[in-house]
């Protein structure tokens, strides 16, 4: 696969949130109890903030961490507000 330059990773990485938005919506929709749902799911993007102390200065891995347990919560709130909408 050639180089994508960051138009192309951009487009891509949009997809796979409207993706997964639209995924946790329809699941939120069937499941019995929606608000255990939701939680279960904070829960399991919250686990990445409880992990080891990173130190007076966080290395790369920790800052991609941080960024990758913001975009959880950013598609987690925004599937769950969508599903509230519906």
């Amino acid at each position: 696969m050639s180089q994508l330059d960051s138009q192309d990773l951009e487009g891509r990485i949009l997809a796979h949130r409207k993706l997964l938005v639209a995924l946790l919506h329809t699941i939120a929709r069937m499941a019995p109890n929606p608000d255990d749902l939701w939680d279960d799911i904070r829960d399991s993007a919250s686990l990445l903030d409880q992990e080891e102390d990173p130190g007076a200065i966080p290395n790369a891995a920790f800052a991609t961490q941080v960024r990758e347990t913001e975009e959880l919560r950013s598609i987690i709130a925004q599937a769950e507000a969508r599903f509230r909408r519906s």
